[in-house]
């Protein structure tokens, strides 16, 4: 063991690594802290954790692994218990360093031990049966080392005593530098390179571990306190296709299959930290795939990681709870995060398991408090990956039968949930969904943008209600997003749109829009509604441009909508088949077909709204029952009305319509209105040195001329409909407009402007 010779010495080292010595000067002379405090400085004992956007996003207090190497009371290297690069076996001098320093750290309680990896490669066999032991209060400084396991034997390269219960038999242990190889392609050894069980506060720094086979890189079973902090993990490979492995797997120390050598007492992770790491050339890159109901890994944080080449799910979790995954970058990932309560298709086995102690699990949801933020996720083109869901997957499951593991419930009959879920300012492409959600409740996604996903934009399913607010999601080769199977979708602004399908599709499912939400320019329908979507509204939307309808209504669906904006799609603008509209303070205008068209006994109610300038009829049905009252329906090319076959018009009053078609109201075939048809009012032009107008209307119709709202004139249209009224001469430009009203009070009418 190498000691310090002087302070001398240690204080100019401080100095050159840019530390800050605190000094006192009092009566001319400098105070010199105190050698532990210098000691502690020197070996940098603090490792910065500290999450600072946790508070503000509230869904994580994780700082991971509460270091603690102030008081270092021995240092240790390799070499002088015979380490050296020219051996073929370094185990026996390692693990003496390692225990020498365990034994030091034990003899004086309160102290810590450094045990120093100089520079070089050093290769490790050991023995069957374990890896190198680290024990409590052991930092190991490996920084330009390489150390690589060169055996075959299922062994660790590193672990720690797998005896004890609880979280306490191994604690405060940091690794720092160095680059871990645990070989496993060249030698198969099927265990993972590093293991640490029934431990507390654990901490890789700036390492590089890599090269497992058919197993973990970092193997993490019932560790509370852990960080991975600016390190490189990568290189995965397997001669089993059923085995997916995390790198970073954190587990519970469930049963013996699990977790094998150690104490079954269902001790799982939490207060975990992984950051600004490297994940590469791996199937899986951090999470779990074990859990027990009830039981949750806690407070774990994933933030500003860079995952690239992942071949299944770059982070794959299991009953979380407050958990933040942010800032990260996934390159060529099959799916980038998995985050679920239950397994999905009632595949449970290998998954969930009974409670260690005996007891009765209860069904129940998944509080997840989750926040997934500002992470950017790009397609996976690269090859021989796994087939994808989603980009981000969040689900909960309905367990419609009991579940026994070995013997014992592990699952009840219920419904797990997930509920306190925000997915929020990230960016998204990918090969399936780009978010899908199934059995979430009170989840928001906000300010996204989702583009070019090879389905839909977003997926929302089984029962899910899911708010999402502002942000893009366009270019996608379905739907925009896809709401089904009994969920509710509440939009509130953004753009949804040039999807290759809907940019909304509503099936068996409810939705609400909102904020002004901007819906163009999709393949097909702006927003679909079908199998009784029942309970949609909405209040504030421009949808637009659509190549097919604005809304497209089927199958017992009900909308009501309150304001908003359909126009210049490329068919009608809403279309309801067999379906109920209820639309009042809306404008319909400029579409390709006709404003509203009604189909297959649907019933319709259209109040205070406007209908204009569709190329087609204003309104049109040829089944169902209308109520179509005080509503403005000009300048479109055909008919204002037109109702056909059984078509029913309960209500037909208080409208204004001023239509180029030869009838304002069309009522033929079966059809029942309380209007019969009625002939357009049309209006000849007008010049400023006329005394009289002239034109058509509806026959024996009263009319009334009018300078603006000033009233000019009055006649009756002849048997013909012609008619010629006096009038006084009018000034160029000004507007002069023939109305007739029929009994139920609706007003046709026609506008020109007088010319020269």
């Amino acid at each position: 063991m190498k000691k310090e010779s002087t302070m001398k010495s240690r204080m100019n080292r401080l100095k050159g690594a840019g530390i800050l010595m605190a000094a006192v000067v009092a009566a001319g002379s400098l105070q010199i802290p105190a050698m532990a405090q210098v000691e502690a400085a020197e070996n940098n004992p603090v490792v910065e954790t500290t999450i600072t956007e946790a508070d503000s996003f509230g869904a994580s207090s994780s700082r991971g692994a509460q270091l603690n190497f102030s008081n270092i009371g021995a240092t240790y290297n390799v070499k002088d218990y015979g380490a050296s690069t020219s051996l073929d076996d370094n185990y026996p001098a390692f693990q003496a360093a390692l225990d020498a320093a365990n034994k030091y750290q034990k003899k004086h309680p309160g102290s810590q031990c450094k045990v120093v990896i100089p520079k070089g490669t050093y290769r490790i066999k050991g023995e069957s049966g374990h890896g190198l032991i680290v024990y409590s209060n052991t930092w190991i400084y490996a920084e330009g080392a390489t150390i690589k396991r060169r055996s075959d034997y299922n062994w660790h390269l590193m672990q720690t005593n797998m005896s004890g219960k609880g979280y306490n038999v191994t604690r405060n242990v940091k690794i720092e530098g160095g680059t871990w190889d645990g070989q496993g392609k060249e030698t198969k050894n099927t265990n993972s390179v590093f293991r640490f069980a029934h431990a507390s506060n654990m901490a890789f720094i700036n390492c590089t571990v890599q090269n497992s086979f058919n197993a973990h890189i970092i193997e993490l079973g019932g560790v509370k306190g852990f960080t991975a902090q600016g390190c490189t993990v990568k290189k995965y490979s397997q001669n089993d296709s059923s085995l997916k492995k995390e790198a970073i797997q954190l587990d519970i120390c469930n049963n013996k299959t699990i977790m094998p050598g150690t104490a079954t007492d269902d001790a799982l992770c939490s207060d975990v930290l992984i950051e600004n790491n490297t994940f590469t050339d791996l199937y899986r890159a951090v999470g779990s795939h074990s859990a027990v109901v009830g039981l949750y890994y806690d407070n774990v944080v994933i933030k500003n990681n860079v995952f690239s080449n992942i071949k299944g799910k770059a982070i794959n979790t299991y009953n979380y709870t407050n958990c933040i995954i942010s800032g990260n970058t996934f390159t060529n990932c099959c799916e980038a995060i998995d985050f679920r309560a239950m397994s999905m298709n009632k595949q449970y086995n290998g998954s969930f398991y009974a409670p260690a102690n005996g007891s009765t699990p209860k069904a129940g949801g998944l509080k997840a408090n989750l926040l997934i933020s500002k992470n950017k996720i790009t397609t996976d083109t690269a090859s021989g990956h796994e087939a994808p869901d989603a980009a981000i997957r969040v689900f909960g499951a309905k367990v419609d039968s009991a579940y026994y593991a070995n013997g014992k419930l592990a699952i009840p009959k219920g419904n797990y949930y997930v509920e306190g879920v925000r997915i929020e300012n990230n960016t998204i492409s990918g090969k399936a969904n780009g978010i899908s959600l199934g059995d979430v409740r009170g989840a928001t996604l906000s300010n996204n943008t989702i583009t070019g996903c090879k389905r839909s934009g977003v997926q929302i399913a089984d029962g899910s209600k899911v708010t999402i607010s502002g942000g893009k999601i366009q270019k996608n080769t379905r739907n925009g997003v896809l709401v089904e199977k009994n969920s509710e979708a509440y939009f509130k602004g953004g753009r949804i749109e040039k999807n290759s399908v809907n940019g909304i599709n509503v099936t068996k499912s409810k939705i609400s829009v909102s904020n002004k939400c901007i819906i163009a320019q999709n393949k097909s329908h702006g927003i679909s509604l079908t199998d009784k979507s029942k309970g949609c509204k909405i209040s504030s939307a421009e949808i637009k441009n659509n190549s097919g309808n604005g809304i497209a209504m089927n199958k017992g669906s009900v909308l009501t909508m309150t304001g908003g904006t359909v126009s210049s799609n490329k068919k009608n603008g809403i279309s309801v088949t067999a379906s109920n509209l209820t639309a009042k303070k809306i404008t319909v205008n400029n579409n390709k077909e006709n404003g509203i068209g009604f189909s297959s006994s649907s019933k319709g109610t259209v109040n205070s709204s406007k209908i204009t300038k569709n190329k087609k009829s204003g309104i049109t049905a040829n089944s169902g029952n209308l109520n179509i009252s005080s509503n403005t329906i000009e300048n479109n090319k055909k008919y204002g009305i037109s109702l056909a076959g059984s078509a029913k018009a309960s209500s037909l009053t208080k409208n204004i319509l001023s239509n180029e078609g030869k009838n304002e109201i069309v009522v033929s075939g079966g059809a029942k209105a309380p209007v019969k048809t009625t002939v357009s009012t049309k209006l000849n032009a007008v010049t400023s040195n006329m005394k009289q107008v002239t034109g058509s209307a509806h026959p024996k119709s009263k009319l009334t001329v009018k300078a603006g709202s000033k009233k000019i004139g009055t006649g009756v249209a002849q048997n013909s409909g012609s008619y010629v009224i006096k009038i006084k001469k009018q000034k160029k430009g000004t507007t002069i407009g023939v109305y007739s009203t029929d009994a139920k009070k609706n007003i046709y009418q026609r506008t020109v402007k007088v010319g020269k």
